[in-house]
This record gives C-alpha cells, structure tokens and sequence, in this order.
C-alpha cells in the first residue's frame, strides 16, 4: 500500500468531516467547536463551516493522504502559515466563537482561549506553521497515513525556514515525537469547561524545522 499526500479541493470536504467526525467523536476539542453531537445536518454544517474556511482563508493548506491504490482518503490536516511577523493586534485578536450557538459558546470559548494562551506563551507574533487539525480514519490507522502529513509541512518548514508547532493529544504525541517534535507545553482545559469528569490535557510541541531558533531553547517555553 502506498500513501500520497495532496491538496485537498472542495469536493473532498464531505470526506474530510466524515474522516474528522469518526475520529474525534469522543475528543473534547472536537465537542467544544463540533457541539450537539453527531447527525447528517451537523455534519453537512461543518463542510458549508470548513469550504467558507478554505475560500477566506489565504494562509491555510487543506491537504488529504490518500491510499494509492484504492484513492481512499485515508487520514486529513489543515497547516496554517504564519510566514510574516504579526502585530500584537492581529495574534491576540478576540476570538469569534459565532459559529456554534449561543448555548455552546462560553465552552468554545473556553477551548480557544486556553489554546491560544499557550500560542501567544510560545511564539508571541513570530513566524511558525501550525498543524491546526490532523486526524486518520479508524479504519486507516498505522499506515502510515498521518505521519505523511506530518512530514509534508516540516518539509514545508525546512523550505520556508521556520519552526512548526502542534497541540496534540496525549494519543497523537507519539506521532509527532517520532516526527522530530519535542515538547514545550501544554493546554490544559479545565473540568469545568470540557463538562467532563477530569481536565483536558494537549502537548504543545514544535519542530525546528529549518529554522535557527526554536521556543525550546530560546525563551519561548513556559517555565
């Protein structure tokens, strides 16, 4: 079996929520920005939400891995480029939570934010790529499909000469280590706000990629 990675277009976006729902379907993140549980309407939502994401947002790569020999798109990311240094006005900006309901906004909120606040520890307006989501199928798992995508943006990374950085899952830590990511600190989101019986834990972790300097060893790394 072989894996390619390629950009992914509009028409693949049902495969994407599908790929993103039965990944996630337990994950409090997902919940948080996903709310209301799991139907055909919800998901047709989230691909109108995540094609008008694609359309207005310039720096954001939409990629797929595909198996080679079925064209089954195994596992999905969305990369982020910050190529530029940003003003505080723009990488602190509020976060706009319109896009879930009103009853599920304060939780939304709260999962932004508490990501956020770790980015604005790490990185401050300096330039990064962010792996923003990557997740694989259930049934497509150790294939080697997720890592594919990861290595496409260090690549990308050593390219550009900047440093990557990811949230993961305590799960998906493995990933990104056997990647070349180490960790630097992590989101934690409290009870209180995942509605679940403990907190929810994310390492934050980057890859130098090809950049001189990394938060690791140049101050960036919360103490």
């Amino acid at each position: 079996m072989g894996v390619r990675v390629e950009k992914a277009t509009e028409a693949d976006i049902p495969r994407f929520i599908d790929v993103q729902y039965e990944t996630f379907c337990d994950e409090p993140y997902h919940d948080a920005l996903f709310p209301g549980g799991d139907s055909p309407e919800l998901r047709a939502r989230a691909v109108e939400r995540t094609i008008e994401e694609m359309r207005s947002t310039p720096h954001l790569h939409v990629l797929k891995s595909v198996d080679v020999d079925s064209g089954t798109i195994m596992a999905i990311a969305k990369w982020e480029f910050y190529e530029q240094e940003r003003p505080e006005s723009e990488w602190k900006k509020p976060h706009d939570v319109s896009f879930v309901e009103p009853q599920y906004q304060e939780k939304a909120l709260a999962f932004l934010e508490g990501s956020h606040a770790v980015r604005y520890r790490v990185w401050e307006g300096r330039p990064y790529l962010l792996i923003a989501m990557l997740c694989c199928h259930p049934d497509w798992q150790r294939r080697g499909a997720g890592l594919a995508l990861v290595q496409w943006g260090v690549d990308q990374a050593k390219q550009l000469g900047l440093p990557a950085y990811v949230e993961a899952t305590v799960m998906g830590q493995l990933l990104y280590e056997k990647a070349g990511f180490k960790p630097v600190d992590a989101v934690v989101i409290r009870k209180e706000h995942t509605g679940r019986p403990e907190d929810a834990v994310y390492v934050a972790l980057t890859h130098d990629g090809g950049s001189k300097t990394n938060p690791e060893t140049d101050g960036g790394e919360n103490n």
